[in-house]
């Protein structure tokens, strides 16, 4: 018997849960991923490859700030949408 979509998020979940509890460096298992960020904004910044390290490094900077400022706005929302439909829930 196959699982549903739900179960599938729950056992993934379960494991990625796992898979952190039991690393001793979390900072290392996540410097690839970072790299590549900050890569992918240096290219979106500075796609010739011709500004100065540090302007470009400002810049990369300010687009990834401003990355989690959008992140946050998102999760901000999301919150208020849960909180609106247990409301909703509540008063039917």
């Amino acid at each position: 018997m196959s699982e549903s979509p739900t179960q599938r998020r729950l056992h993934a979940r379960a494991a990625a849960l796992t898979g952190w509890a039991k690393e001793p460096n979390r900072t290392a298992r996540t410097q690839r991923w970072r790299d590549g960020f900050l890569a992918k904004l240096e290219r979106e910044v500075d796609p010739e490859g011709v500004m100065a390290p540090q302007e470009r490094a400002e810049r990369v900077e300010r687009l990834r700030l401003a990355h989690l400022a959008k992140a946050s706005a998102a999760a901000s929302a999301a919150a208020a949408r849960r909180r609106e439909e247990k409301a909703a829930a509540r008063s039917t």
